[in-house]
Parts: structure tokens; sequence; C-alpha cells
């Protein structure tokens, strides 16, 4: 059984794992906005550089967010909603076909997963879907 020292530290690896993706992802946009941008307006986004730069923030602020544990509810939405609206726009699997679209169906997945992984976190915010039994073991995350 997993007491609440465990499952606070696992929370937080959980975290930093996510952090991780977001992270990888603005800091290669930070080292090439100008390709970012230029693939921005391609796909008809108005205001490709303010684009560009809000993306850059959102997913280095969120990646520091999510591991310092910092607003995790508002993190996770602001995350889920540039998820979404990344998924729609660049991997619209539904209007490829041949070859790349076997790709394109794994990254809309992938987002997918992304987004369950990030409503775990708001979960494990709230104390009575990760509580901690009287004895010390982790209780079920049952939502009530």
């Amino acid at each position: 059984m997993m007491n609440k020292q465990s499952v606070l530290v696992l929370d937080t690896i959980a975290r930093a794992m996510m952090a991780a993706l977001f992270a990888y992802s603005g800091f290669g946009k930070l080292m090439a906005p100008g390709a970012i941008t230029l693939r921005l307006a391609e796909a008809g986004l108005p205001l490709p550089t303010v684009a560009t730069y809000a993306a850059i923030a959102i997913e280095l602020g969120g990646a520091l967010a999510l591991v310092a544990g910092f607003r995790l509810v508002a993190t996770a939405a602001v995350l889920a909603g540039f998820t979404v609206l990344a998924t729609v726009l660049f991997h619209p699997f539904w209007a490829i076909e041949g070859a790349a679209r076997a790709g394109q169906t794994i990254q809309f997945l992938k987002n997918a997963c992304i987004l369950a992984g990030l409503w775990f976190i708001v979960r494990s915010t709230h104390p009575q879907n990760a509580s901690v039994a009287a004895d010390g073991r982790a209780a079920s995350a049952e939502l009530r």
C-alpha cells in the first residue's frame, strides 16, 4: 500500500514527465521561431508571430507550472486548450489520405493521451479524488 508521501512524490514525478513534453516542444519552438511562424502562417492563423510566441510561453510556462505544482487546474486547462487547438489544426488525420494518415492518427491519439494525463492531474488536486485513508493507505479515486 502507498502512503500519502509516496502518492505526493509519484504525483510530482508524473507532472514532471508531462512537463517534459511541453518543455521540449516549447524549447524547440524557441530555437526556431521563424520556422514556426511560417508554419502557422501557412495554416492560416492570424498574427502568426504573436501565436508563435504565445505557444512558446504556454508550453514553457505550463511546463514550469506543472513541475512547481502551481495552480494546477488552471495550468492543465490552458495546456488542454492549447493541445486541442494544436491537434485540430495540425493533426487532422480524417482529412489525409495515404501513408501520411497513419502518422497523423498516431499524433492525434498521442495528444488525446496528453489530454487524459492533464485530466488526471486535475483530479489529483482534489482531496476527495486522491485521498489517503486514515491508516495511511491510498484510498480509491472514485468520482463521487
